[in-house]
């Protein structure tokens, strides 16, 4: 067993400063992944044990932070006669070990003009976003069909730059862990 590479920092200390610099998880994470595939890391290093520690200390920064996703709706597809009703945001709040949407935000399949609304009613400035993995995360699922075999999807947003304009940060989180 190797060393790792953040040292003695405690997870909850990391965490405070992944609360601090979100853009760090998804920063350190590739960098480790990106040195050892490149076998350019210090081979005292102990990768898995360094990525445990910060996945873990990510879990605790997230406690609390939004999620805007992208939403996809098979059937509003199926009736819309474009063929597609636009795109839909959906919000959740990880509480505890599980996500749970926002009703407030998410009520009506809002649109982007009205997510900007309820948010700014709202007064938040800050959101995250990242790709469910294929296993979910924390209870939230990438994608499912109801008993009708209709489809729903939750996609990172990646129409970051309109959010910004508007005065409401994304931060893209990578694949989230």
């Amino acid at each position: 067993m190797g060393i790792n590479y953040f040292g003695n920092i405690s997870q909850e200390e990391l965490a405070q400063e992944l609360i601090k610099y979100p853009e760090l998880y998804s920063s350190q994470t590739n960098a480790l992944q990106k040195s050892a595939s490149l076998k350019i890391l210090n081979p005292e290093i102990d990768l898995e044990s360094s990525l445990n520690k910060l996945n873990k200390a990510n879990q605790i920064a997230n406690k609390g932070r939004i999620f805007i996703f992208d939403y996809e709706d098979g059937y509003l597809n199926q009736q819309s006669t474009l063929g597609y009703y636009g795109q839909i945001f959906q919000f959740y709040k990880l509480i505890g070990e599980k996500m749970i949407g926002i009703q407030e935000l998410n009520n009506h399949y809002p649109d982007f003009d009205e997510s900007v609304k309820r948010l700014k009613s709202k007064n938040i400035e800050e959101l995250f976003t990242g790709k469910i993995p294929e296993k979910g995360y924390f209870g939230l699922k990438s994608k499912w069909f109801d008993e009708d075999k209709d489809g729903y999807w939750l996609k990172k947003v990646t129409d970051i730059k309109n959010f910004k304009e508007e005065g409401i940060q994304i931060i893209d989180l990578g694949v989230l862990k």
